[in-house]
């Protein structure tokens, strides 16, 4: 029975482009570089606190979590 079964994978009979309109594909570029880009800018935010001897995250972190409940307050 095995043998016989139809394989699950199927060629898609239409284009990537079909799915979202022209202003939707717009949309959605937007929100992949805007989230890079943030991205990218917390990695350097992080390798130059990383280069500064006197940071503590532990200590950053317990200077935002005011009520001390593990969270940014």
């Amino acid at each position: 029975m095995l043998n016989r079964r139809a394989s699950n994978y199927r060629t898609p009979c239409y284009r990537r482009d079909d799915c979202f309109y022209a202003d939707t594909q717009i949309e959605h570029r937007n929100v992949w570089r805007v989230h890079f880009k943030a991205e990218s800018a917390a990695e350097a935010i992080r390798q130059r606190l990383q280069r500064q001897p006197c940071f503590n995250i532990y200590e950053a972190f317990n200077s935002c979590d005011l009520n001390d409940d593990g969270q940014i307050t």
